[in-house]
């Protein structure tokens, strides 16, 4: 006899019904408060970018030995670096334009609307486009800028060309991100090359594992395990043809060999410079001087080819190889006990940045009798690595092992993060005042736009250009 569970499964919660009447009721509640928070959010972000600009004046983040308030920004305020650019670009341009960091400040205009009007804005003009903003949606004004700026780029080639970049960086998953933009024929003849990547990878991986004839496209494939379904996605494709390019370079590509002196960096230093951290005449082989804390930070790694001097000039010593004196045992053991540079960033954490970009650093300097030991040796990005040896910094190793840093001004860091301070209601109400009554939606409700007219109105007005 076959037995069977017949125990149902259980029941879904019920799912909860309005009335026709309470929907619309509860909707419009929802909507009246998210219209009011909208605001709000803008009031406090006009606010906001005021004291970015301030502090950004003061350069305040310099203190912190931050390369940038961006990167201040992504420590104490956790925002990302896309949004930090942005925000410090619109933080600054609002300070010649009152009307529209005004609107802000009252809750009658986003972020998103400032963003779009800020760069092509003058005092002469904003009141106008302001007016056209509070009419239009996000997405229909900043279609309306676009289109207007293109009619207005005298110089578009030489202007995309300028523009080229490629990003990239990890992401939380671990995988490498990849940003770029090129210009229009520049674009053309990548997308070829990677579609021609792509078909040659796709083919040869199509082939692979049959003797005879390959089925024929669009028919199943026998091949048992992922290999047969590898390309699906399309994408996936053209990520693995893009690996492919770079592979091809690197195995055939002028890429140089570390045996070429052409490629070797070579440092002229008086003696006295690294014994007594005094100063004298250090430069490179092709003559650019340097100044002698530039010479101890390079020391410090000791990855260059050295050339030791005495006050006529004549060679002293001369290194052997480039290849640090670090054992490699020793370095590995550094990387792995710090995982990237140690200076701290103010709010409680670290630099961040990976050991594999890291310099390792010696708090005690060689020339003054310091050990190639875990105790001595710490990593540094080369950013904070000049900071300790160029930027009047100070690091230095406790007897309980922890490390302590100071600014130029010898103010110690703080190990931990300073405290929060939430907003007293009260306090915030009377800061943001009485906001603008209509809020920062679209007085056209979303009808749809005409983009010519929005064009010959935008251009009519005066607007700045892409080169303007």
């Amino acid at each position: 006899m076959v037995m069977t569970d017949t125990k149902s499964p259980e029941a879904p919660e019920a799912e909860v019904r309005l009335e026709p009447g309470e929907f619309r009721a509860r909707c419009a509640e929802l909507e009246a408060r998210l219209r009011q928070r909208a605001g709000q959010i803008a009031a406090l972000q006009a606010r906001f970018l005021a004291d970015l600009a301030d502090y950004d004046e003061l350069r305040g983040w310099a203190a912190w030995g931050t390369r940038s308030v961006a990167d201040w920004l992504s420590n104490h305020c956790g925002h990302g670096s896309y949004l930090a650019h942005a925000e410090l670009t619109l933080a600054h341009e609002l300070e010649g334009l009152p009307r529209i960091r005004a609107a802000m400040e009252s809750g009658a205009l986003s972020m998103d609307k400032a963003k779009a009007l800020a760069p092509v804005a003058s005092e002469e003009t904003e009141e106008e486009l302001l007016g056209f903003a509070r009419e239009a949606t996000a997405n229909q004004l900043a279609r309306a800028m676009g289109a207007a700026r293109r009619c207005l780029a005298r110089n578009e080639a030489d202007h995309l060309r300028r523009s080229r970049q490629l990003v990239t960086y990890w992401d939380d998953d671990g995988a490498l991100r990849i940003r770029g933009r090129l210009a229009p024929e520049d674009g053309a003849v990548f997308r070829q090359a990677l579609e021609a990547a792509r078909e040659e990878l796709y083919r040869e991986i199509r082939s692979s594992g049959f003797e005879g004839d390959i089925p024929p496209e669009g028919d199943s494939d026998p091949r048992p395990g992922p290999l047969a379904d590898a390309y699906d996605p399309y994408n996936a494709q053209r990520a693995d043809a893009l690996l492919t390019m770079v592979r091809s370079y690197l195995a055939t590509g002028a890429v140089p060999t570390a045996e070429a002196d052409n490629y070797k960096v070579v440092v002229h230093a008086d003696a006295e410079v690294l014994a007594d951290d005094g100063d004298g005449r250090c430069h490179l082989d092709e003559g650019a001087a340097l100044c002698g804390d530039t010479v101890r930070r390079l020391a410090c790694g000791a990855s260059f080819m050295w050339v030791f001097e005495d006050q006529r000039g004549n060679p002293l010593a001369v290194s052997e190889q480039t290849q640090p004196s670090l054992p490699r045992r020793l370095r590995r053991a550094i990387r792995a006990r710090d995982g990237g540079c140690v200076f701290p960033n103010g709010a409680g954490g670290r630099c961040g940045m990976p050991a594999q970009y890291c310099d390792v650093h010696h708090v005690i300097h060689r020339a003054h009798g310091g050990e190639h030991s875990l105790t001595n040796c710490w990593t540094l990005c080369s950013f904070h690595h000049h900071l300790v040896h160029e930027g009047g910094f100070a690091m230095a190793v406790l007897d309980d092992g922890t490390l302590e840093f100071r600014g130029p001004d010898g103010a110690l860091f703080p190990p931990a993060a300073p405290p929060f301070r939430p907003f007293d209601p009260d306090v915030l109400a009377r800061e943001l005042g009485e906001l603008e009554g209509d809020g920062p939606w679209a007085r056209s409700r979303g009808e749809s736009m005409d983009l010519a007219m929005a064009v010959d109105f935008l251009l009519g007005v005066g607007i700045k250009g892409p080169s303007g």
